[in-house]
């Protein structure tokens, strides 16, 4: 709870600084560059619409990594049960909501790897130069992946051993800056604006992150806990992070199709709580490593649009000898119409 409260103080101390900067960056950058921006401004075009429907298909196949950093033990996967996202993002006006659920799965599948509770919420706000992403996602029951490596006596007939006392989530926020109005994020991941030609930017990514993860025993397996003695009983784990990411990203235009790549690599702060031995704890301060990238490819015509998008997102979380790492690979597809605003 002292952790919870901790970062719920440093979240709005973060929030009204980043506010406060970017107003700030904001205006001075329009009053010196104001010729020089309108200029670059022809570059986007902004597409005002009535109404906006799009209906999308999610694959998230998170990944919970635990390995040590001399190689000496096996690498440790937990994967969570979800076969696919379903939903619709509805537009009108300024007005835009989400819908998602998860896809359903046939008691086979339960029996195989178990059933997995998710939950998911992102809240996003993009301007042309500042964008703010708060953001709440966890899994509660994962699945050990290559049993064979951790029991000769498995065989590929019987379930993946499952954990489902696994509780994992993260949440947080991330605010982005871009330096160039020759690129846009919202044309090139949201199709709510239009570039009229190829161009790039370069961005930095700054924000603060809660992640905890609770199981009922040591998350480590049996044949592996000599291989782990700075984890063995890891059960309980509180993690604080600030990353700073830099990076750049571009977008290749022909005519109404698009081809958009964002690169984000660098790292931060990690204030670490987190159960070493059997009822006691340990805290440690790291400086953890963070990547992002995405991609997608895109038509964005005035009253039809469609994307395939692709993002990885690394976190990582070093302890001693042990490295935890988070990867989240997301892969999305979807199509949706709008309606054109008559002033437009």
């Amino acid at each position: 709870m002292k952790y919870t409260k901790f970062f719920i103080i440093f979240l709005f101390i973060a929030f009204y600084n980043y506010s406060f900067c970017g107003n700030l960056i904001d205006s001075l950058e329009i009053i010196k560059n104001k010729k020089k921006d309108k200029k670059k401004e022809n570059n986007i075009e902004k597409i005002k619409y009535v109404i906006a429907l799009r209906p999308f298909y999610l694959n998230q196949p998170s990944e919970l990594v635990i390995l040590n950093n001399d190689n000496t033990g096996k690498k440790i996967k937990y994967r969570p049960n979800i076969s696919g996202i379903a939903g619709f993002k509805f537009a009108f006006k300024f007005v835009k909501l989400s819908f998602s659920f998860k896809m359903p799965q046939s008691p086979e599948n339960k029996r195989k790897y178990g059933d997995t509770k998710y939950k998911n919420i992102n809240v996003n706000i993009q301007t042309r130069k500042i964008g703010f992403n708060v953001f709440y996602f966890g899994y509660k029951g994962f699945f050990l992946n290559k049993p064979k490596d951790f029991d000769v006596l498995w065989t590929s007939d019987m379930p993946n051993p499952q954990r489902k006392d696994i509780d994992y989530y993260t949440f947080g926020f991330n605010t982005n800056f871009i330096f160039s109005k020759k690129f846009s994020i919202n044309a090139a991941f949201e199709q709510s604006e239009r570039l009229k030609k190829s161009g790039g930017s370069f961005i930095l990514s700054i924000g603060p992150r809660y992640t905890s993860l609770n199981c009922d025993s040591t998350i480590i397996p049996v044949s592996q806990i000599n291989n782990y003695r700075d984890v063995e009983y890891l059960r309980h784990g509180n993690v604080i992070s600030i990353n700073i990411a830099p990076g750049y990203g571009y977008s290749f235009i022909k005519n109404n199709f698009s081809f958009n790549n964002v690169l984000l690599m660098g790292g931060g702060f990690q204030l670490q709580s987190y159960e070493k031995n059997q009822n006691k704890r340990r805290i440690n301060a790291k400086l953890p490593l963070y990547m992002l990238y995405k991609s997608s490819i895109a038509y964005n015509h005035n009253n039809l649009f469609a994307s395939i998008e692709f993002s990885y997102e690394l976190n990582t979380i070093p302890i001693s000898k042990t490295k935890i790492r988070v990867n989240y690979p997301t892969i999305e597809a979807g199509i949706g119409f709008r309606i054109l605003d008559s002033k437009n």
